[in-house]
């Protein structure tokens, strides 16, 4: 009788612990969402001048590898010692200075595609305010009934 209830007691603790720790995740998620929502619907975070400038750096440090590849494979072909292999070289690190001097462009134009398409689904959202909701509802029986409980 005393492990029926004393399980039951547990059952209870431990259904308010997930529960607790559920609401504290919601209290600390919530504004690292909004946060995100509110920088990927603007297009501002990409005129932060430190995403430039860092992209502009490590483009610099890749051409300079990129150049250094490219006078070693000039010194083989200099020297004779072209083979097909060669060749290969010599297109692989000209199409890699392709993609690495276009990243940037090609990710702002991938990432404003994504923002169109997001902002279109955010302004297509007609929800009434959460104040409207705790007011008339509450947010539990909101919630349930979402969930199909009630």
């Amino acid at each position: 009788m005393q492990l029926m209830v004393w399980a039951r007691y547990s059952l209870t603790s431990c259904t308010l612990l997930w529960l607790g720790l559920g609401v504290l995740l919601r209290i600390l998620a919530q504004p690292c969402l909004t946060f995100a929502i509110s920088m990927s619907l603007n297009s501002a975070a990409f005129a932060l001048t430190f995403i430039s400038q860092g992209w502009v750096a490590v483009r610099d440090l890749a051409n300079i590898g990129l150049i250094f590849i490219l006078l070693y494979t000039g010194f083989i072909v200099m020297l004779r010692g072209e083979t097909s292999g060669t060749m290969q070289v010599l297109a692989r690190v000209v199409v890699i200075a392709l993609i690495i001097n276009f990243s940037f462009f090609l990710t702002r134009v991938a990432i404003d595609a994504g923002n169109v398409v997001a902002v279109q689904f955010y302004n297509s959202i007609s929800a009434q305010s959460i104040q409207t909701t705790v007011n008339e509802a509450g947010v539990g029986s909101t919630a349930a009934n979402w969930l199909g409980i009630l």
